[in-house]
């Protein structure tokens, strides 16, 4: 890895997690270390979490229903400080699911996708996105009319 990690999830989910981290570490000349720490979108998160707070926040799915866009917003603004910067990727399954979650996101998030030609060519796909996402600062956020491209 090379990195510190913590992979959450929720409770349910922890003991597998647990097992792919074992899992990893055993095919040697791993660096850095990684935990598993229950996560519940929308719950406030154990402080262990972002004090400090991460400097990469990474999601893989998890824009997938409408009812858990709020939450996972809620939790995403709640794990990040302004120097944090989130990767959101996953699978195109549901247009309305995906414009619902940018709208509410743009309120406090800047948001950019990565396009598929800066991609490995074996990893592109027309059904999958890669979103990089920066809390806006509270100065765009107070001034909503901003088209400052530095927000």
């Amino acid at each position: 890895m090379g990195g510190n990690a913590v992979l959450t999830d929720l409770p349910d989910r922890l003991r597998l997690l647990k097992k792919n981290i074992q899992t990893n570490l055993h095919r040697g000349n791993t660096r850095g270390s990684a935990i598993v720490q229950e996560l519940v979108w929308g719950d406030d998160p154990d402080p262990d979490l972002i004090e400090p707070f991460p400097d990469y926040v990474l999601g893989s799915d998890v824009i997938y229903s409408e009812e858990a866009v709020h939450h996972l917003v809620k939790t995403l603004l709640q794990l990040c400080s302004d120097q944090t910067t989130i990767f959101l990727s996953g699978e195109l399954r549901n247009d309305a699911v995906l414009e619902y979650f940018l709208e509410t996101a743009l309120k406090d998030f800047a948001i950019g996708r990565v396009e598929q030609t800066q991609w490995h060519p074996d990893y592109r796909s027309h059904r999958v996105v890669l979103y990089v996402l920066e809390k806006k600062s509270k100065r765009c956020l107070a001034d909503e009319s901003s088209l400052n491209q530095s927000c």
